[in-house]
C-alpha cells in the first residue's frame, strides 16, 4: 500500500482554542460596593459562552474603538470632557499658569564638577574602588607606561576600539578593565 501525505484539503484542523475570559477592568472609586462575585460570574460565563468568530468580532470593536478615541481632534476631545465635574481652577486661572509656564526663562544647567586626573598606585592614602578610574585615568596610566592605545589595548586584552571609547569616555570603564590597569601600573 502506498502512502500519500495528507493535503491541506484532507488535513484535520485542530480544536479551536477556548477563550479565557478576562478579568474585569478596575472602575473608580467610588462610595458604591464593588460588583458582586454573581455578576462577575456571569460576565466570565457570557464571554466563555462567545464563539471564537464572536471574540475576534468583538476585538476588532474593540480596537477600532481605541484607534478612533486616538485620533481625536481638539473639537473632539472638548466635546467628550465636557461633561466632567469642573476643576477648581477657573479657565482665566489654567490658561494664566500655562502662559506664566511658556513665559519663564529655562532653568539652567548645573555645571558639571571637575575631575581631577588620578594616576593609578600613586595615591595610596585611600582606598580605591573602579569608580574613581575614569577616562582621564585611564589617559594618565598610558602616558606613565609611555604605550600607544593599540599596545595598551593588546596589554589588557581588550579591542582597540573599546580601549579608544573607554579614554574617550562614551563608555563606562569596567572594574576588570580598571584593576588589570592597576595591576600593570604596578608591575
Amino acid at each position: 500500500m502506498i502512502k500519500t501525505k495528507p493535503t491541506a484539503a484532507s488535513k484535520p484542523r485542530p480544536p479551536a482554542k477556548t477563550v479565557k475570559a478576562l478579568p474585569a477592568p478596575a472602575k473608580a472609586k467610588t462610595k458604591a460596593k464593588a460588583a458582586p462575585k454573581a455578576e462577575i460570574a456571569a460576565e466570565v460565563a457570557r464571554v466563555a459562552a462567545m464563539s471564537p468568530d464572536e471574540v475576534v468580532k468583538a476585538s476588532k470593536a474593540n480596537k477600532a474603538k481605541a484607534r478612533s478615541v486616538s485620533k481625536m481632534t481638539p473639537a473632539a476631545m472638548k466635546a467628550a470632557v465636557a461633561n466632567l465635574p469642573p476643576t477648581k481652577s477657573s479657565a482665566a486661572e489654567i490658561e494664566a499658569r500655562r502662559k506664566a509656564r511658556m513665559d519663564a526663562p529655562p532653568k539652567p544647567k548645573p555645571e558639571p564638577k571637575p575631575v581631577e586626573a588620578k594616576v593609578p598606585g600613586e595615591a595610596k592614602d585611600t582606598p580605591r574602588t573602579h569608580h574613581e578610574f575614569t577616562s582621564a585615568n585611564l589617559v594618565a596610566w598610558r602616558d606613565k607606561l609611555g604605550i600607544s592605545q593599540r599596545e595598551a589595548a593588546k596589554a589588557l586584552g581588550i579591542a582597540r576600539q573599546s580601549y579608544s571609547n573607554y579614554e574617550a569616555g562614551s563608555v563606562t570603564i569596567p572594574k576588570v578593565v580598571a584593576l588589570a590597569c592597576q595591576a600593570l601600573a604596578k608591575s
